[in-house]
């Protein structure tokens, strides 16, 4: 539900500065009407109800479903044969084919040689730039291992074979944030702890060292020290802003920072990643999807469970969390 709201409230500023959304719309705290045509990586629909997820949520709900099936066994060829699947079957000309055509050729690629050594294949998502993939997509493996950042890490690491450099280190924290918010007492500082683990030394590495590890500990920084939630957004867009807004490094930092700020409650922390604007519906989407492991359905405000459960019919959360629940078993 965390996932679902943060994206379906970001999607409608999704990239809009700070301060165009507060001129337009004051502080956003509930669902917005969409204003932009539909597109592939947005809704698809025409003059698509507030409430509506993106693109975000597709992903998200796509790899929950295969572990719901896979549990812990879930590999990256399933999910690149998935891919494959979905845009073989999905109606010719439609935005559905025009979009999976981007993750069916990772897909193909990573099938045909999963140790790319070819001249392009895995090295061509999305033109060859970097951005949160799997940091959008893979989280819900993070469920299979609760309370063990260690191996959801690894498990999303493997699974995000279509991430480029240490965007397969900003999904694979992001899910071990998941696994160790699951523990029904569990805390942000304890959930964040998690960024330590470092299993492939990457902050011993010379002259960078661990790109994800210094934007997370910037991040932490910021949140700690943030007098109001504005200050927390111009901090942000003054410190940890990369070249694209979807940089996996950046989404992280503000996925981390608005966590500690508002101590992972879903009510604060999802409208506060919408405010902050940039790659907004999916920092969104991440941060609810960790609050709402941390602190429950009941820490939502009914209104927002409404909204997006009336404009998607057929999104049965409360099924996909019951199938979860077995697999976890």
């Amino acid at each position: 539900m965390g996932a679902v709201v943060g994206d379906a409230m970001g999607g409608p500023v999704e990239m809009w500065p700070p301060a165009d959304i507060t001129r337009t719309y004051g502080w956003v705290t509930d669902m917005l009407p969409y204003t932009m045509a539909p597109n592939p990586t947005y809704v698809w629909q025409e003059e698509a109800p507030p409430g509506t997820y993106t693109d975000d949520t597709r992903l998200k709900l796509l790899v929950a479903e295969l572990t719901t099936q896979k549990g812990r066994s879930l590999t990256a060829r399933d999910l690149a044969e998935t891919f494959l699947v979905r845009y073989e079957t999905a109606e010719a000309g439609s935005l559905e084919k025009e979009w999976y055509s981007e993750w069916a050729a990772v897909g193909k690629a990573y099938l045909s040689d999963p140790s790319d050594t070819g001249s392009a294949g895995l090295h061509s998502f999305y033109g060859g730039e970097m951005v949160g993939g799997g940091l959008i997509a893979v989280l819900p493996i993070g469920f299979m291992f609760p309370d063990d950042g260690n191996q959801a890490y690894h498990a999303a690491y493997d699974l995000s074979f279509f991430d480029l450099g240490y965007a397969r280190d900003a999904t694979a924290l992001a899910t071990a944030f998941v696994s160790r918010a699951m523990p029904q007492q569990a805390a942000v500082e304890s959930v964040l702890d998690a960024a330590d683990f470092d299993p492939h030394g990457l902050g011993n590495r010379h002259i960078f060292g661990r790109v994800c590890g210094r934007y997370v500990e910037q991040a932490r920084k910021i949140g700690r020290g943030a007098k109001s939630r504005e200050n927390l957004v111009e901090a942000l867009h003054n410190s940890v802003l990369r070249a694209t807004p979807c940089d996996p490094a950046e989404m992280l930092a503000f996925t981390v920072a608005i966590l500690t700020w508002t101590g992972g409650d879903p009510e604060e922390a999802i409208p506060l990643a919408v405010n902050a604007g940039r790659d907004n519906d999916s920092i969104a989407g991440v941060v609810g999807m960790i609050a709402g492991t941390l602190h429950g359905i009941d820490a939502f405000p009914s209104r927002w469970v409404r909204a997006v459960e009336e404009v998607n019919p057929t999104l049965d959360l409360q099924g996909l969390a019951g199938r979860l629940c077995d697999a976890i078993l």
